[in-house]
């Protein structure tokens, strides 16, 4: 049977409702009919798609339904079944006219099996590829999640949204922040203690982290150190437990570093590498390590994820495209 017959037929056969009242002025007159063979499906699937709405019917699971399948156009196939009021014993009519209730679903289904007739999406494709709160379902369905994405895409709000409401929930007991320290501009020594000299470099993750929550109650986990601030150079030798680590700007960490990192994650841990490969600093991007771990495919527990919006402003998408074919010095 036709994958489509079937979903039309689902989509068509839940439909079903007490409701008692009919569409007196509907008819199919606009609407043109076709065989089976006209439109290139076979009879016998309708056969069977009849006995199943029979069966259900049957066995009392739905009072009756009115089912109608059309294809490129064309009706198909329309039968109804059953009694709109059992206890008047008024069987459903063709023009029955039912209460819009949970509509969502089959709209939704038929749209979605439409763009896959098309090509432009795939039953097995991922659900955060095209609805980007998904992606959080993904992410915290493993122990170490590669988040990448260009420029405004996300990445780090994300990760610190996951991470804060995994510390909130009492799920870690911390946050552990780092990122290479690697820029093509040098501004110098910076003064200070290991937090100071790496506020600079977390300050994009303060800031939204500051989105999220309220600044002093940050702050307050700063004080803690339910957020810990490590830099990359002082990660070696450390064993991160029951904690998230975030590691943002990763596409600036060349393989080994990555492989230490990686090697930090302690039990009841999840690991979270933010990073964008058009964003390299390194002076070889060969030299950078995002490439490797984001095609990691055979490791169960680690998977990537790709943000493809952009919630900065609307001109960036457009600049970015324009830069991506800048040739390179």
């Amino acid at each position: 049977m036709n994958r489509f017959s079937i979903i039309y037929t689902i989509i068509f056969c839940f439909l079903i409702s007490s409701c008692t009242e009919q569409h007196k002025n509907t008819s199919t007159e606009k609407f043109q009919f076709a065989t089976p063979a006209e439109v290139g499906m076979v009879s016998d699937s309708l056969i069977k798609i009849e006995k199943m709405v029979m069966d259900f019917v049957d066995a009392k699971k739905y009072p009756g339904a009115v089912t109608l399948i059309a294809k490129n156009g064309k009706i198909i196939y329309e039968s109804e079944v059953g009694w709109s009021d059992s206890l008047r014993l008024e069987p459903y009519r063709k023009d029955h006219l039912f209460r819009m209730a949970s509509m969502t679903k089959p709209i939704v289904s038929v749209a979605a099996m439409q763009l896959v007739e098309d090509g432009k999406i795939k039953l097995d494709d991922p659900v955060g590829n095209y609805i980007s709160t998904f992606k959080k379902t993904e992410i915290l369905q493993n122990d170490v999640s590669v988040i990448v994405g260009k420029a405004g895409s996300g990445k780090t709000l994300l990760a610190c949204q996951i991470a804060l409401q995994a510390l909130l929930d009492k799920d870690v007991n911390r946050i552990v922040i780092t990122r290479p320290t690697i820029s093509k501009e040098d501004i110098g020594h910076l003064p200070g203690n290991i937090k100071e000299k790496m506020d600079p470099w977390v300050a994009p993750i303060y800031g939204n982290m500051y989105q999220l929550l309220r600044k002093e109650r940050v702050d307050e986990m700063v004080a803690r150190e339910q957020i810990e601030i490590v830099p990359v150079s002082y990660m070696r030798g450390r064993t991160f437990t029951n904690s998230v680590v975030l590691v943002d700007e990763c596409q600036n960490l060349d393989n080994a570093q990555t492989l230490m990192i990686l090697q930090r994650i302690g039990r009841d841990s999840k690991m979270f590498f933010c990073g964008d490969v058009g964003q390299v600093d390194l002076k070889r991007q060969r030299d950078s390590g995002l490439a490797f771990l984001s095609s990691i495919k055979q490791v169960k527990g680690i998977h990537t994820v790709e943000l493809l919006e952009n919630y900065r402003h609307p001109i960036l998408k457009d600049l970015l495209e324009v830069y991506e074919n800048f040739p390179s010095s």
